[in-house]
């Protein structure tokens, strides 16, 4: 508790209102063990309002989940409700937002896909259209030389465009396949695969999720300090230990939003 105390006293002096948040949270359940469940109420519903202020859905969820349980503690089973009730609401909409994050990247991935695509039939019509001139080019030229030259220059034309049409195959397969990993590293497997299939996504209920937010303690401080290279190799190392986790224990990672893993 004096550690977190002091905690509240520098995020303060810094105008960090999340870690101001977090700390509160922390607080509140020391208390909550405690059974200061007078003093838990107050420190949850501070971190409810600067959570509110800054518009962050995971502290504004946690804050009610903590005010809905210190109530039902007291016995006060209305105003549990409430937060009970509104910490359902904040849920949904975090979801409903990571599912518009979802789709908006594998929309903008089918563009790119599209786009690459598009582009290379206009490609091969340039070619096609150009050997087309230099055919009839050819055939104005003495019969018999031209004969020879048209053949020669004929078969440069489908030698080039057989590399041509390979390489372009080469660079569609690549994309698809990186498109594809992109799709798998935002999205379950089974859900890409749907997508994939119908174009859609059916919406799938579970009856329990949870969601792990961290945030680097200290971080703000620690930019300061360091160079924007060293800064990203040290949270690219703990965000790939992150990744390795989540592999391990079959995990869906959402998001990274500067230092803060979700």
């Amino acid at each position: 508790m004096e550690y977190f105390e002091e905690s509240i006293l520098t995020s303060r002096e810094v105008d960090d209102m999340q870690g101001t948040a977090a700390t509160l949270l922390a607080i509140a359940k020391i208390q909550m063990e405690q059974d200061n469940i007078d003093l838990a109420i107050d420190q949850c519903t501070e971190a409810l309002t600067i959570a509110a202020d800054l518009g962050d859905l995971g502290f504004q969820s946690e804050a009610c989940q903590c005010l809905y349980q210190a109530h039902k503690e007291k016995g006060r089973a209305s105003r549990a409700l409430t937060y009970h009730e509104l910490m359902l609401t904040i849920d949904d909409s975090i979801q409903n937002e990571a599912s518009s994050m979802r789709l908006q990247q594998m929309e903008f991935e089918r563009q790119m896909m599209a786009d690459s695509l598009l582009q290379v039939e206009r490609d091969l019509k340039l070619e096609i259209a150009h050997q087309t001139a230099l055919r009839q080019r050819e055939k104005n030229r003495d019969q018999a030389m031209g004969a020879g030259i048209f053949f020669l220059l004929l078969a440069l034309g489908f030698f080039s465009r057989w590399r041509y049409v390979t390489k372009s195959k080469a660079i569609i397969e690549k994309e698809k396949d990186r498109s594809e990993s992109l799709l798998l590293n935002i999205l379950p497997a089974e859900i890409a695969e749907e997508l994939k299939v119908k174009g859609k996504a059916d919406a799938r209920d579970h009856d329990m999720v949870s969601i792990l937010f961290t945030d680097f303690k200290g971080y703000t401080e620690q930019s300061a300090k360091l160079t924007a290279q060293e800064l990203i190799e040290e949270i690219n190392v703990c965000f790939k230990a992150f990744d390795y986790i989540c592999e391990k224990y079959n995990i869906e990672k959402i998001k990274t939003i500067g230092d803060a893993y979700m």
